[in-house]
């Protein structure tokens, strides 16, 4: 895809895709710090998952683009549990319900091409 031709929201995806990866190192290196596990295994288990599609999304390539999506349906249900089960937690948690849910919208200009006859 090239810049011209790409879609805006497809071109915000990537924006708040990094904002999420950001987030996470925020959200469990420095507010809310795991007690359980070490914090580099926190972050471990944060961020790999988003590390792994962080190429193609950057790139904008379609399938990865809708891969991060259903590992970011898990960050989304992951925060809207901790914002309803952790008053401590319930800020962290809103602002990743919201970086979750706006990539969803702006995936939402993702159009698979027309078939040529």
């Amino acid at each position: 895809m090239t810049a011209n031709s790409t879609p805006v929201g497809l071109v915000w995806c990537r924006w708040i895709y990094l904002a999420l990866v950001v987030w996470q190192l925020v959200w469990f290196g420095y507010l809310v710090v795991p007690t359980a596990i070490p914090v580099a295994v926190g972050l471990a288990i944060a961020l790999v998952p988003l590390l792994v599609f962080l190429p193609g999304v950057w790139r904008l390539r379609p399938r990865a683009l809708v891969l991060a999506g259903c590992v970011l349906l898990f960050y989304f249900s992951y925060a809207v549990m901790e914002w309803w089960m952790t008053p401590a937690a319930a800020l962290p948690a809103g602002v990743q319900t919201v970086i979750t849910s706006a990539y969803f919208i702006a995936l939402l200009r993702l159009r698979a091409k027309p078939a040529r006859p």
